[in-house]
């Protein structure tokens, strides 16, 4: 996540750990790590609340 222009999308992209574990350690990142938070100036209710969800 880290890598992706936030000035510049068309939607809603989803990730597979599998094939972006980098998704996956960006997500753990901001929900672990308060003053990466601050510095995107992300709540904690944006992100805390959320677990990636299994599908196999």
């Amino acid at each position: 996540m880290m890598t992706i222009k936030e000035d510049k999308g068309t939607g809603v992209v989803t990730s597979v750990p599998s094939d972006s574990p980098d998704d996956y350690v960006a997500l753990m990142d901001i929900k672990n790590k308060v003053n990466l938070r601050e510095k995107y100036n992300i709540e904690e209710s944006m992100v805390l609340p959320y677990d990636p969800v299994p599908i196999i």
